[in-house]
């Protein structure tokens, strides 16, 4: 697993629809130890936001939550 405390995926257009989209991205990451999460940029969906939620409960160390840039 990467570990690492900022998590970024923002302005890469990235079309997040299913748990597997968000899955691909996060497959080795250490979500344990992030402090923040950029997905500024992109389109997340319904099916997609739950996985990404359901990831991101397991962050004990999480400062800043998910980033949305327009």
């Amino acid at each position: 697993m990467v570990s690492q405390r900022v998590f970024s995926l923002l302005g890469q257009t990235l079309k997040l629809e299913t748990r597997a989209d968000v899955d691909k991205h996060f497959k080795d990451f250490d979500v344990d130890n992030v402090e923040e999460i950029i997905m500024g940029g992109n389109t997340i969906g319904v099916e997609a936001s739950l996985a990404l939620a359901e990831r991101l409960q397991k962050a004990k160390k999480l400062k800043v939550s998910i980033t949305y840039l327009l």
